[in-house]
C-alpha cells in the first residue's frame, strides 16, 4: 500500500496519468483483498473515469470485474449484474478469450450466489469451452468443478461426478488447494447421494485433510490483516492530529476577524465570542481525549495480537525490547541437502509445493513442542 501510495504521488507530480491509475487501481485491490469495500470501491472508481476517458476497452473489462465482485460480496446483485454484464459485452466484442473467461466466470458465480443454478449453467459452459480453447487449467478445473456442483444440486448425481472428478484433476495439476477441496467436496457429496459410502468417505477425508491446509492459509493471512490495520490505526491518528491542528489554526483565523470586524461592540462581542469559543473547545477536548483512549486501546490490542504480553509491556514501556541471557539453550540448525542442485530438476510449481510441505511440517513440531523458528535463510 505505501509503495503505491508514494507511485501515485510521483506520477502526479510528473504527470503520467497511466501508471497513476494503475497504481490507483492497484490501491483498490489492496482495500479488497482485505476487505475494506468502501475504500476499494473509491479506488476503483477513479481508475475506472480514467480509463472510460481514454476509451481503454480491456481495462475497463477488467475494473468493472472488480467492481462486480464487491457488489457481489455486499448482496447487491442488480449492480453485480451490470457490471459483469459491461465486462462480458467488453470481452465479446474484442474477443479476449482471457477476459471472457474472466467475465463468464463472475456470472455464473452471481448466479449461483442467488440459487439460480439453470442461469448459471451456461455461462460456466461456455466459460469451459473458452478455457479449453486456450488450454488454462485453473480456468478448467473451476469451470468442471462448478457445473458438476450445479449437477449435483439439480440431482444429476452421476453427470456431476464425472465434471467433478475432471476438476479435481486439472486442480491437482495446478496446485490450487482451494479448487481441490472443492472438488472433494463436490464429490463427497455426490457420492453421498448416489449411496456410495466408501467412496463418499474418501472424498470427505480428502475434503478435511485440504480445509486443514486453508485454515494455515487463512490465518497467514489474518496476520497480514492485523498488521495491515495496525498501520491503518497508525495513519488514522496522524489524521486525527493533523485535523485537529488545522481546525486550531482556523480558530484562530476566525477569532481574529471576528476581532477587527467588531471593535465597536468590543466588550459584548468580546465576551460571547471568548464563551462560544471555550465552550466548543472544551467539547471538542473532550471527544478528542475520548477518540485518542479508543484508538490507544485499539492499538495495545492489536500489538497484543502481534508480539507475546511480556515483551509487548516491555516495548511500551521503554521503546525497545533488552537481549536476556539463558544459562543453558538448545539450538536445531537444519537444512535441505543439496537443495540447489534438487532445485534445477523441478518444476517451479512442484519445488514450491515440495518446500509448503516441509515448512508446513516443521512449523507443526515447532508449535507442538514450543519450540522458537529464529530465521529462514539460504537459497
Amino acid at each position: 500500500m505505501e509503495y503505491f501510495r508514494q507511485a501515485a504521488f510521483l506520477f502526479k507530480e510528473i504527470d503520467d496519468i497511466k501508471n497513476l491509475t494503475a497504481a490507483t487501481n492497484n490501491i483498490g485491490l489492496i482495500y479488497s483483498k482485505v476487505k475494506d469495500y468502501s475504500n476499494a470501491m473509491k479506488y476503483f472508481t477513479k481508475a475506472y473515469a480514467v480509463f472510460k476517458k481514454e476509451n481503454n476497452q480491456e481495462r475497463i473489462a477488467q475494473i468493472q470485474d472488480a467492481i462486480g465482485n464487491i457488489y457481489l460480496k455486499q448482496g447487491k446483485y442488480d449492480k453485480a449484474f451490470r457490471s459483469f454484464n459491461e465486462s462480458l459485452q467488453i470481452a465479446d466484442s474484442k474477443k479476449d478469450k482471457q477476459l471472457q473467461i474472466m467475465a463468464l466466470n463472475s456470472l455464473g458465480d452471481l448466479f449461483y450466489e442467488q440459487s439460480a443454478y439453470t442461469r448459471a449453467m451456461p455461462f460456466y459452459i461456455r466459460c469451459l469451452a473458452y478455457s479449453n480453447e486456450i488450454g488454462s487449467l485453473r480456468s478448467q478445473a473451476e469451470s468442471q468443478i462448478a457445473i458438476g456442483t450445479i449437477l449435483h444440486k439439480t440431482g444429476n448425481q452421476t453427470k456431476a461426478v464425472v465434471n467433478c472428478r475432471m476438476g479435481l484433476e486439472s486442480a491437482r495439476k495446478v496446485e490450487s488447494i482451494s479448487l481441490k477441496k472443492r472438488g472433494c467436496d463436490c464429490l463427497y457429496q455426490s457420492y453421498k447421494a448416489l449411496d456410495n459410502t466408501k467412496q463418499a468417505l474418501y472424498y470427505f477425508e480428502q475434503a478435511n485433510t485440504l480445509e486443514d491446509s486453508l485454515n494455515l492459509s487463512e490465518t497467514a493471512n489474518q496476520v497480514m490483516n492485523i498488521e495491515f490495520q495496525k498501520q491503518q490505526l497508525v495513519d488514522s491518528i496522524a489524521y486525527v492530529r493533523k485535523e485537529h491542528a488545522i481546525q486550531l489554526k482556523h480558530k484562530e483565523e476566525v477569532q481574529r476577524q471576528e476581532k477587527q470586524r467588531n471593535m465597536i461592540i468590543l466588550s459584548l462581542g468580546f465576551i460571547l465570542l471568548v464563551a462560544a469559543g471555550l465552550w466548543a473547545q472544551l467539547n471538542y477536548v473532550r471527544k478528542s481525549r475520548a477518540a485518542l483512549k479508543i484508538e490507544k486501546e485499539r492499538s495495545e490490542a492489536l500489538l497484543l495480537n502481534i508480539l507475546p504480553e511480556e515483551i509487548a509491556e516491555e516495548l511500551k514501556e521503554k521503546g525497545h525490547v533488552d537481549a536476556k541471557e539463558y544459562n543453558q539453550v538448545s539450538i536445531l540448525f537444519t537444512d535441505f541437502k543439496s537443495f540447489t542442485q534438487t532445485a534445477e530438476q523441478m518444476s517451479p510449481q512442484c519445488l514450491v509445493a515440495e518446500i509448503h510441505t516441509c515448512f508446513k511440517a516443521f512449523d507443526l513440531i515447532v508449535e507442538k513442542y514450543q519450540i522458537e523458528k529464529i530465521k529462514t535463510i539460504g537459497d
